[in-house]
């Protein structure tokens, strides 16, 4: 779940007509959280000049004003800065989710210029295949099938994957590496696949498990969270916990325990809603 630190850490330079000459980084450092989260640079007029996430955002932020070798753009970001908003999460992974929405839908300009001239990476979900693969993709749009992005950096789109992976098992091998299978590989020993490959899934479960993923990668928790919480028989045991109080008591199964375990809450915001999953 995240939790909004406006209130808290930034009502002293929320006013979007303060000018760079008043911006009192030491201060708003000072008051600062050491949490993982996202971080969001407003110029004079309000707008948003810059979106990052941090494992650290104490450390991070206050890198900006204390690097005297950045760079000529990062130096001409950081003069524009009137303000800054913070918005805190319980892992660093939430942080790369909520970066890459926030990012997608704002667009702030020195995200686009502090980039080097790579093209933005993506997850890619194919469309040509019985038992669709998702994997990560960078580069020409040219094979069939869905792309979600852009992602700020390969590794928000790898934490993504692992994530996607742990909670719907879709697969992510080459199909050069599944038509080649004779049993199930490790990732289905683990839990992290269904293997298809070897025929262990019928084709109806596992397009469920594709639309829920793509559910997920669309921003549309409450429609995702509702469905799963259908599914759930309940019995004397767990309770699952949403915003709006208990929704669920009982003993979850597989594949869906995990998945309920580890919804945090769901948070519900303009631009655009993404959901949030994390350990209670």
């Amino acid at each position: 779940m995240i939790e909004s630190n406006k209130a808290s850490e930034i009502d002293a330079v929320t006013n979007t007509e303060v000018t760079q000459s008043t911006f009192d980084s030491v201060s708003f450092l000072k008051h600062l959280t050491q949490s993982p989260g996202i971080y969001k640079m407003l110029d004079a007029q309000g707008e948003i000049i810059y979106i990052g996430k941090a494992k650290n955002l104490k450390n991070r932020v206050a890198s900006y004003f204390r690097n005297p070798q950045a760079s000529p753009k990062q130096q001409a970001m950081v003069g524009k800065i009137a303000a800054i908003e913070v918005t805190v999460t319980h892992t660093e992974g939430e942080a790369l989710l909520l970066e890459s929405q926030q990012i997608k839908h704002h667009k702030p300009r020195y995200n686009i210029c502090l980039r080097d001239d790579k093209s933005y990476p993506y997850i890619y979900i194919s469309s040509n295949h019985a038992f669709p693969q998702i994997t990560f993709h960078r580069g020409a749009k040219k094979k069939s099938g869905k792309y979600y992005g852009p992602y700020p950096s390969a590794n928000a789109v790898r934490e993504s994957l692992k994530l996607l992976q742990k909670m719907f098992l879709v697969r992510q091998c080459d199909d050069s590496y599944y038509s080649h299978r004779s049993r199930p590989c490790l990732q289905h020993q683990i839990g992290r696949c269904k293997a298809p490959c070897v025929g262990l899934v019928d084709p109806i479960s596992y397009a469920q498990d594709l639309a829920d993923t793509q559910l997920f990668l669309e921003g549309k928790g409450n429609q995702l969270i509702e469905q799963r919480i259908e599914k759930i028989p309940c019995d004397t045991g767990m309770i699952i916990r949403l915003p709006n109080g208990d929704v669920g008591r009982g003993r979850v199964p597989l594949p869906h325990r995990e998945f309920a375990t580890e919804v945090a809450g769901l948070l519900t915001i303009e631009d655009p809603p993404v959901l949030l999953l994390g350990k209670n």
